[in-house]
């Protein structure tokens, strides 16, 4: 059945919302692919207006614009209320911002590493990204906006964006999402004219450990955004106007650009140090450091694809047209050459953590913009019930809910905000035990668990290790596409100032699905500084993580054999006070776990029992220098690559039981023991 255009439009603004992908897209746009899939004269009109666009710019490329383009730009940060990393910071959408406006410029300094063959032929495009300092109602914003919601696992295009999407004809949409039903990183549309009088969609979607290089995302990761943009500002991929990398075919595909080089592309979605400079898969060599190009090393644009970005914005039947446009650069407030400081527009703050306990340092970060010199901020029931410091602490001494409130001022203007935070009693003195014998998790003090989209996460089992108590993730009956997930479990702060050699402790017990291979881990981090980062003390995994084996159609129950120790020495300096711990699972292809007696004691205090059931203790870890071990008689000492490799091997003839890794880089390592016990092997990680 064919579809007229407007039709085909029309389904592809209605059916967002009902597709589920199982295909893991890194550049596609998987509404796109499955409506042209449905309807492939929609892709035919597409590909002759792109053929029609790329024949206009070979006769008028010398249009140029002398001030260049500005794009107004909002950024719409969707989190998990549960996962507060997904709330990414403002400094990282501005470093992400500025990144790709450097390399639309060709300004950016890793430029410099571009290889001489394709040197000549570097490009730069006057174009560049503004966050917007007007909304659609002409009041003053930050152009970054936050939204707290949890989404089905299969939630389109449409129920993201269509209640929040700004109006498209004066702003460029970006949606930093924590997931894309579609397991793709991000997505963005080609501009284009409209269908039938219908606007074609404009904006991007990405996935939050993919937007610019810092914060939740990398350097690695960073490509992706900028190749987004671009292909929002008219390019294709170098190999052509496709998604398929790496296919022979390629060869007698082409992008429409002349200095571009033909080539398959790369297929490696790796991120991983995947750049091959010398690759040539169609006779010439391959501009594989080029933006259009999947890998790790994309770090250039060519003039041709510079100039043809800069012809696309000039085509006055484009969508993407109107926003470059002076009046709407006033509407918009991205009409500055930089950030405009001589006004106030909005008092605003964020807690440092997401959970507070009492007799604990809260810090507060003032977040007003954009031009504030005074701070005047009210913390009743608090110690200290005042401060006029920009970004101060506060300790309530009783738990319950308590208002914050700051009033910034510049000059003769203020504004006002206000906050609530509960603040829980603590703290946690050790040693102690909790063996889970609540009934229900969520209301345990100690622990706050952070579960993802459509998942349970940690609960409470009627089955466990010495008693009838212990919690479990449910792994049995995760899908497909919940493989990789991560759910956390984390405690209040602990006061450990009475223990001389602190140690983690806790029963598990974890099984495989049939015979396929386990990558799941359980990771047991600490935290120095109330939980604003976690450092790993140990990661649990292949066999060391399997204490039991089941068919694939068994759902998993241990058994008084099926659980382990694990015990771990808690890492310490003579200004720690408290530390805070945390349970990381990630799914892939196993069964159900269990943890149960989870315990903070001193080592001294630990039964000779109990410790033979972990065989080897190595510590401190992660170590800067010497890494000592504990627990059995060793003979041998290696220490291997992440990837295995074998750089030393040494034997423990003076009987020390530590090895010496001052000489070796930051990084993963593996420590490989050896005595009358077997061989043992650990993950480690030198600072």
């Amino acid at each position: 059945m064919n579809l007229s255009k407007a039709t085909a439009l029309l389904l592809l603004l209605t059916l967002y919302s009902s597709f589920s992908f199982s295909q893991n897209y890194f550049g596609s746009n998987p509404v796109l692919e499955e409506i042209y899939k449905a309807n492939p004269e929609l892709r035919a009109a597409d590909e002759k207006e792109r053929e029609h666009l790329l024949s206009e710019f070979k006769k008028y490329r010398p249009q140029t614009k002398s001030d260049g383009f500005t794009i107004p730009v909002v950024v719409h940060i969707i989190s998990h209320p549960s996962i507060p990393e997904s709330n990414i910071s403002d400094a990282q959408v501005y470093q992400a911002i500025q990144e790709t406006n450097l390399r639309l410029k060709g300004e950016h300094p890793e430029s410099a590493d571009v290889i001489p063959e394709f040197q000549p032929i570097m490009g730069s495009a006057d174009i560049q990204l503004k966050l917007a300092t007007r909304d659609p109602n002409g009041d003053c914003t930050n152009g970054i906006i936050r939204y707290s919601q949890i989404f089905e696992d299969n939630a389109g295009d449409r129920a993201i964006t269509e209640s929040r999407k700004w109006d498209q004809s004066k702003y460029f949409n970006i949606f930093v999402v924590l997931r894309i039903a579609s397991g793709a990183a991000v997505y963005s549309f080609n501009p284009g004219p409209s269908i039938n009088g219908n606007p074609r969609p404009l904006h991007l979607v990405i996935n939050y450990q993919y937007f610019g290089s810092t914060g939740t995302s990398n350097s690695k990761h960073s490509f992706l955004f900028t190749q987004k943009i671009a292909n929002s500002l008219g390019l294709s991929h170098i190999w052509g106007n496709t998604n398929s990398p790496g296919e022979q075919e390629n060869c007698s595909r082409d992008d429409g650009l002349e200095d571009t080089p033909n080539c398959t592309g790369n297929p490696d979605f790796s991120f991983t140090d995947n750049c091959d400079l010398g690759r040539t898969t169609c006779g010439t060599l391959d501009n594989v450091q080029n933006f259009m190009d999947y890998g790790s090393c994309q770090i250039m644009f060519t003039k041709d694809q510079c100039d043809f970005m800069q012809f696309t914005l000039l085509q006055e039947n484009y969508n993407i047209h109107s926003l470059w446009q002076p009046e709407n650069l006033i509407a918009t407030g991205t009409d500055y050459d930089s950030l405009a400081t001589d006004y106030l527009c909005k008092a605003d703050f964020n807690t440092i953590g997401s959970r507070h306990w009492t007799g604990i340092p809260i810090g507060l970060l003032d977040k007003s913009y954009y031009a504030v010199d005074t701070w005047e901020w009210n913390f009743p029931g608090a110690m200290m019930e005042s401060d006029t410091v920009q970004n101060p602490t506060v300790i309530y001494n009783n738990p319950g809910v308590y208002n914050i409130s700051l009033t910034a001022g510049y000059q003769s203007q203020e504004d006002s905000h206000t906050q609530s935070i509960q603040v829980f009693e603590s703290p946690f003195f050790a040693p102690f035990i909790e063996r889970f014998d609540n009934n229900h998790i969520d209301s345990l003090m100690f622990f706050e668990k952070r579960s993802l989209v459509g998942d349970q996460g940690w609960q409470s089992s009627d089955i466990g290790f010495d008693d009838d108590k212990s919690i479990y993730i449910n792994a049995f009956q995760k899908t497909v596409s919940d493989s990789g997930l991560t759910d956390e479990l984390i405690s209040g702060p602990i006061n450990i100032s009475n223990l001389t050699e602190p140690t983690v402790g806790f029963e598990y017990a974890y099984a495989n699905n049939g015979e396929k291979t386990v990558g799941s881990t359980l990771v047991l981090s600490c935290s120095y500084d109330y939980g604003r980062s976690f450092i790993p003390l140990d990661t649990l995994w292949g066999e060391e993580l399997v204490t039991a084996e089941v068919s694939d159609s068994e759902e998993f129950i241990p058994s008084n054999s099926d659980w382990k120790t694990n015990i771990n020495e808690i890492t310490l300096d003579d200004t720690v006070e408290y530390v805070m711990l945390k349970l990381d699972f990630t799914h892939i292809n196993g069964n159900n776990i269990f943890v149960d007696n989870f315990r903070v004691k001193d080592f001294s205090t630990i039964n000779i029992g109990e410790f033979k059931k972990k065989d080897i203790t190595l510590f401190p870890n992660p170590t800067s220098d010497i890494l000592y071990f504990r627990g059995q008689h060793v003979t041998t000492i290696s220490v291997l690559s992440l990837h295995g490799k074998h750089l030393t091997t040494e034997q423990n003839e003076s009987g020390l039981n530590q090895v010496d890794l001052s000489a070796f880089q930051p990084g993963i390592y593996f420590i490989e023991l050896e005595g009358d016990f077997g061989l043992a092997r650990k993950k480690i990680l030198k600072l």
